[in-house]
């Protein structure tokens, strides 16, 4: 490219620019996606963790990622009236507790309890 004797620009803010207009169906989805994870947190994932804690009990977090997981995918069992079939998760949840944190894109649940 140096010999091509073309000059190299930056083009981020452009393509930044570019990309984040959004059509109103996609803020619509967003929005969805938003109200969903919203609702799985308040409505299962911490009342199943005081549970849990309450009840002394011992749960992997590799379990409690896949219960977590079955009511994203369907919202029905915590009274959220999305059709299954238009719910996908991109990242499974992730649960780490014990000081031993992986924030990494690729991070997974552990057996720890």
């Amino acid at each position: 490219l140096g010999d091509s004797g073309l000059q190299m620009v930056d083009a981020t803010a452009g393509f930044a620019h570019l990309f984040s207009i959004k059509e109103d169906s996609e803020i619509l989805n967003a929005k969805k996606a938003a109200f969903l994870a919203s609702k799985v947190m308040q409505n299962f994932v911490v009342k199943k963790i005081e549970d849990i804690i309450d009840k002394n009990q011992k749960v992997k977090h590799i379990e409690l990622g896949e219960m977590t997981e079955q009511v994203i995918t369907d919202p029905s069992k915590i009274g959220i009236r999305f059709k299954p079939e238009n719910v996908d998760i991109a990242y499974p949840p992730l649960f780490q507790s014990g000081g031993h944190f992986d924030l990494s894109v690729n991070a997974a649940c552990d057996d720890e309890d």
